[in-house]
């Protein structure tokens, strides 16, 4: 009775197992890891070699398709954010789950109805339905559109393209690549000099930081600007941006100088290591993740703050603007269709906004009422913007950012298109 009833528990237990299946994370509870029995799988590196173990001679062109698409979309993880905006956990589940609905609707007549049911549960269910942003869902239909144009084309030219091309990347990616890898080796190469050294090199790695931030002296400077801006006042929406962003940087200067000055245990071991603190970096999301850096960057943005507002209290109009100034740009965006709205003298959501590279075709909005300015400091990767203002695509040797010119920024209550 005892080995029946035994056997009985171990069945219960088998039967009331559960298959976890994630990809590697840092925040999967340790706990949860030491109560699982673990396997672990790693896909082969490169677009062929994945396609390879996906399929074999005997595989019918349809799998043949889907394995390029889902080797593609598994690749182009190792691009982000050139290849997707986030990292996405695509498995080999979704290639059997598309692999069975292949076969199920092979049976059916029509080829054209195949086509775009098969186009529809990729883009929308199974890969789709893991995305979060519309142009990661633009760049699936694309690669979709390319594997599935038609159920018949062979796949032996594709074979033989280089494997940029077939992730319909910029040629130039390999070389942007190469210095990803190089940057994560640098950091795990300081990680690992600082776990060697003593407290007193720890201080003195510290004091280095603390010496730059004497150095530099951003605190009072600015303390002493927002002296001479508290009296001036001003309804426009874009001063009133420009002063609010102004005030967050001068808080978060306060919040360096505490840090330096009375650091607790984990702001002191980030700033020992030159790391930026997170306390630092919900404030300015897009600072540098480097702690000097963070420090340079941010007092150059603050005196970029303080031209922009002596220029408007001098009565000069406020009409260009780059973006790496501003700690919050989108808002600034936003702030720009503002006060168009109200020179236009029209509802916000009655203007309509359009861009070009060339003053020259802004002049086809003549005889419309419109409110321009213009963006400085943007830069383009995966592309080459030509004097004409035409993109072309990138040479393997092309530099992996290209500084653009300025943009011509409008607003209008037509609706217009955008021009080159």
């Amino acid at each position: 009775m005892k080995e029946e009833s035994e056997s009985n528990l171990s069945a219960k237990q088998v039967s009331s197992s559960i298959l976890l299946v994630t990809e590697c994370h840092d925040l999967i509870p340790v706990n949860l890891l030491e109560m699982c029995t673990k396997y672990a799988y790693q896909s082969p590196p490169g677009l062929m070699p994945q396609v390879k173990r996906l399929t074999d001679s005997t595989s019918s062109l349809e799998v043949k398709r889907l394995a390029f698409l889902h080797s593609v979309c598994c690749e182009r993880r190792n691009f982000v954010p050139l290849g997707w905006t986030k990292f996405y956990e695509f498995g080999f589940v979704d290639f059997r789950s598309s692999q069975y609905i292949l076969k199920e609707i092979k049976e059916k007549k029509e080829k054209n109805l195949q086509v775009e049911f098969v186009r529809g549960i990729l883009g929308q269910v199974i890969y789709g339905g893991k995305m979060d942003t519309t142009v990661d869902e633009s760049i699936l239909a694309l690669l979709i559109k390319r594997w599935f144009s038609s159920l018949d084309t062979d796949l032996n030219d594709v074979r033989n393209q280089p494997e940029v091309s077939l992730l319909d990347l910029p040629l130039n990616v390999t070389k942007w690549y190469e210095s990803l890898i190089d940057e994560r080796v640098s950091k795990g190469l300081i990680i690992l000099e600082k776990t060697g050294l003593t407290t007193a090199l720890v201080r003195k790695e510290f004091n280095k930081l603390k010496d730059l931030w004497n150095q530099l002296d951003p605190l009072s400077k600015v303390t002493k600007s927002s002296k001479n801006h508290s009296s001036y006042n001003s309804s426009d929406p874009i001063v009133q941006m420009i002063k609010s962003d102004f005030l967050v940087g001068h808080n978060l200067l306060k919040t360096i100088e505490e840090n330096l000055k009375k650091p607790s245990p984990e702001i002191f071991a980030c700033l020992a290591a030159n790391e930026t603190p997170e306390s630092w970096l919900n404030v300015f999301e897009t600072g540098p993740e480097r702690a000097d850096h963070f420090v340079r960057v941010l007092d150059t943005m603050m005196r970029e703050l303080e031209t922009y507002l002596s220029g408007n209290s001098g009565n000069s109009a406020l009409d260009r603007f780059n973006f790496s100034h501003f700690l919050r740009p989108a808002s600034l965006l936003n702030c720009l269709r503002q006060k168009a709205s109200r020179e236009l003298n029209v509802a916000i959501d009655e203007t309509r906004m359009a861009s070009t590279w060339k003053s020259k075709s802004h002049s086809s909005g003549k005889g419309r009422e419109q409110l321009s300015f213009t963006i400085l400091g943007l830069i383009l990767e995966g592309a080459v913007l030509e004097e004409s203002a035409s993109l072309v695509d990138c040479n393997p040797d092309s530099p992996l950012r290209n500084p653009l010119p300025p943009l011509l920024l409008y607003f209008t209550t037509t609706e217009v298109r955008c021009s080159s």
